[in-house]
Order: C-alpha cells, then structure tokens, then sequence
C-alpha cells in the first residue's frame, strides 16, 4: 500500500511538472530559439545546373555517391535551372572540387562548382612606366598567377577595340574646348561679361561640331590608321538591332545604319553632343544668363528697364529705389569701376564703410546676394555630411533650434 502511494504521489507530481515544463519551452522568444544555430555560409556551397524531369533527391543520392550524405545540411533549386546544396563546414567543399569535377544521373555526367569563388587580387607597385605590359605578363606567367594575366590580356584588348580608340579621338577637340573655357572661368579675376559670351561661344561651337561632317570624317579617319596601325580590328559589318516594341511599337520609325561610320555617327558622335549641348543648357539656362548680364549692367551703373524688371522678380528689390540709388552712386568719388569678379567684392567694401548699405540698400541687397549664390552643389554637400557629425542617426529627432 504504501509502495502504491508513493507511486502515485510520483505521478501526479510528475503530471504537476510536465505543464511546468511545456510553460518554460513556450515562453522562449525567437532570439532565444535562435541564439544558437549557426547559419551556413557561402563558401560552404556548391551550385550545379539541373536537367528536366530528375527530382531533387537523385542529385542528393550522386553526391551520397562521393561524400556522405551526413555532410549534406541543405539543398534547394535556385534561379536560372541550377541546385545549391551546403555542407557542413568548407572542407568537406574544398574535398570535393579538388576531387571531383562533376556527378553522374542517369548516364548524365553534370558538373559542379563554389557557389562562391573565392577572389584573388594582387597589387603591383612601383612599375616604371617604360616597361612593356608583355614583360609583366610573362613575370605573371612565371608565377602560375593565371587568372591575372587573363584579365590583364582582357583589359588590353578592350583598349584596342575600334569603338574605344573612336571614343578618344572623338573626346580629345571637344575636352580642349572645355577645358578652355574652365580655365576662363575659373580665373580670380574673372569679368562677367566675357564668361557670358564665353559660355554663348561654347554651346555654339559644339552645335556647329554637331553639323560638321568634317570633323566626323576626321575622327572617323584618325580611328581607322590608329586601328591599322596597331592591329586592330576595324568592323565592316553592321548587325541590325531592332528596337523592342515597348520603345517604339511603329517599325517604320526604326532607324538601321548599313556602314559602321554611319553608325558610329548616329549612336555615338551625335549621342555625346547631344548630351554636352543638354549639360550646358541645364547648367546655364537662359534664367542664369540673364541674372549674369543684369548684374553686368548693374556693375557699370547701367542698367536697363528690363534688367531692373527681372532682379525685381529675382532678389525682390524695388526697381524705383534701385534707380535713385544709382543715380547716386554716379555722383560719388572713388567708386568700384569694372566688372570683374573682384568688382563684386570691393563694391561691397564700398557700401560696407561709413554706413553707406543704409543708404544703397537694394543696390547692397543685389551685389551680396548674387556673390553668394553657389557655383556648384559642392558647399552645400559638404555642409549636409558635416551636419551629420552632430545630428546623427541616434538624435535625429534634435530640433533646429537645438542643431543650431
């Protein structure tokens, strides 16, 4: 009796347990769940490429076949018809790449490799330039280190293609041209008006490039010896590309070159023109140009009607005072003359002694504001990645107020 009330006194304590325990398994979270399991990584995977109608476990039994299946964690088919299967650890990869290059299904021999290949850069300093890319091959050769002599030889290539060779004889009137008229206004002492006319001179000297057939046939030529010269090839065949009908549905509004210099005219030549003439026009837009010629004339104490007009609606002056003003500033000695960037500036130390911005005040209001305005978007990024350092992502919920 007493054995069968210990017994039982046993059980129900154990039935008293048991829901104790399930309790304390339920209340673990996901992060507790997983804190332990271990992800499998890349390097620990291998991609092969399926074939139709072989289920998924006949490619598990091959490799079964070469390694045990004991190593085998995970297996799934991925994109583009292929099968990813993991291994327990990179070895047991390592094992079956340098052993085996491929499995056999049905009289199917199918190959394998890493899902990922493990990457090889090698860094060479202190090359003269004088010697010949051949001897670096060779040296590279020498050291079993093919895969960068491949890449190399690959670069190499590209360089002497015909459509590389067209993009540097093409690119070397019009960088010349650029970089003329970057000089002029990048200079210290840079006067208004000509940057003006510099920037007129430049939009309209590559439309005229655009209409010059000449200077096509120039490049054109120079493309064709150099690719000569070198040995390289020079293509004669054209294949047509048509356009999708999701760009262009009418395919009689589709355009085929039968030559490449034809070609390179249309998809190359006109494409870039085009896109300098755009950057010129998005970056010195009409409005732009117009502020610059009114301030010129506000500079030499001459303005016009219209220029009153438009820095009205630019700055919010009153074009009244502004001309009193003016007639004025004629009458004083000693004041700013020229219409140079360091004009702006010295019309500002002008107004700025003996109180005078009280008196000229929308005159001042003009010169201070368009001296200010920037040139590029360059200031006001590095002001945004400077704000960072103190308005941060843990505290950016800081007001204005408290930023400043």
């Amino acid at each position: 009796m007493a054995s069968a009330k210990l017994s039982s006194m046993d059980t129900h304590k154990q039935t008293q347990d048991t829901p104790q325990l399930k309790t304390n398994n339920l209340s673990k979270s996901f992060a507790e769940t997983t804190a332990n399991i271990i992800f499998p990584k890349k390097e620990q995977a291998i991609v092969l490429n399926t074939i139709n109608d072989i289920a998924q476990i006949e490619y598990i039994k091959a490799l079964g076949k070469i390694t045990s299946t004991k190593n085998i964690t995970f297996a799934s088919r991925i994109s583009n018809n292929r099968f990813c299967v993991y291994f327990t650890n990179k070895h047991i990869v390592d094992e079956l790449v340098k052993n085996y290059s491929f499995i056999s299904i049905n009289e199917h021999q199918i190959s394998f490799r890493r899902l990922v290949n493990p990457a090889k850069r090698f860094i060479i300093s202190n090359a003269h330039p004088i010697i010949p890319h051949e001897i670096i091959n060779e040296h590279l050769l020498l050291e079993g280190i093919w895969d960068v002599r491949l890449k190399s030889r690959g670069l190499l290539m590209q360089l002497q293609t015909f459509e590389f060779i067209f993009a540097l004889n093409m690119l070397h009137p019009l960088l010349l041209l650029i970089v003329k008229v970057n000089s002029c206004l990048q200079a210290e002492d840079l006067n208004l008006l000509n940057s003006l006319n510099m920037i007129k001179s430049l939009k309209l000297s590559i439309s005229q490039l655009k209409s010059d057939d000449n200077l096509f046939k120039k490049v054109y030529n120079e493309t064709v010896e150099c690719c000569t010269e070198t040995g390289g090839i020079i293509p004669q065949v054209v294949k047509k590309r048509k356009i999708s009908s999701k760009i262009d549905q009418s395919s009689e509004n589709q355009y085929f070159a039968y030559t490449k210099e034809e070609e390179m005219k249309v998809t190359s030549f006109n494409v870039v023109l085009d896109d300098l003439l755009n950057g010129l026009n998005d970056r010195f837009n009409q409005e732009t140009l117009k502020l610059i010629l009114a301030v010129t004339n506000l500079l030499k104490l001459e303005p016009s009607q219209e220029d009153l007009l438009y820095l009205n609606n630019v700055f919010g002056i009153d074009s009244e005072q502004i001309q009193v003003e003016i007639m004025l500033l004629k009458n004083l000695l000693n004041i700013p003359s020229g219409t140079t960037s360091k004009t702006l500036h010295q019309w500002i130390d002008f107004l700025n002694s003996n109180n005078r911005t009280c008196i000229f005040l929308h005159f001042y209001k003009v010169i201070v504001l368009f001296t200010i305005i920037p040139v590029t978007t360059c200031s006001c990024e590095r002001a945004f990645s400077k704000l960072t350092i103190v308005k941060t992502k843990l505290r950016s919920t800081m007001t204005q107020d408290l930023t400043l």
